[in-house]
């Protein structure tokens, strides 16, 4: 594109964002005015503008299913990046960065607090902390250590009849 059609096309594209924003004020201008004309304000109802009563959030049972699924997310970011760190599309630090952010995923697993899956699961979960943003060194993703923790949630989720699930988004 040429310095003077790209110049035709900011102006082009300024002067259609400008209608937009012009066509959008005067639309909420007619809607409050037709709100107030029709006797809707907020006077009218105290509970505008109150703030809401905290409530407890209601708990909803956590199944192996979703247990296993969340492991998944973990796969999915370990796997991606030990396949560009193989086929030379990452550094090793910026793995490293993303396994940091695979053990807060870990953290953020949810378990019934019951059974196989649930106690290999936070048998992981406290093995390996997550570390914190801005951590350094080397993690502990990929040790023979993880390996063994990692595989027994594997084979957990298995027994329970449920396959965990990764996909493969980084390549080319």
């Amino acid at each position: 594109m040429t310095h003077s059609r790209r110049k035709r096309f900011l102006a082009d594209l300024s002067r259609a964002s400008a209608l937009r924003d012009s066509r959008a004020v005067v639309g909420a201008i007619v809607l409050a005015s037709a709100l107030t004309l029709t006797g809707c304000g907020a006077a009218d109802d105290p509970a505008i503008g109150s703030a809401p009563t905290p409530t407890e959030p209601e708990r909803v049972a956590v199944t192996d299913k979703e247990t296993c699924a969340g492991i998944g997310d973990i796969a999915a970011i370990t796997f991606n990046t030990d396949m560009a760190v193989f086929q030379g599309r990452m550094t090793t630090e910026e793995q490293q960065n993303w396994y940091r952010m695979a053990t807060r995923v870990l953290d953020r697993v949810p378990t019934s607090g019951a059974g196989s899956v649930s106690e290999a699961v936070t048998n992981l979960q406290t093995e390996f902390p997550p570390i914190a943003p801005g951590g350094m060194g080397a993690t502990p993703i990929g040790t023979d250590k993880w390996d063994t923790a990692y595989s027994a949630v594997f084979d957990s989720c298995e027994e329970a009849g449920f396959t965990i699930e990764t996909w493969g988004f980084t390549g080319g």
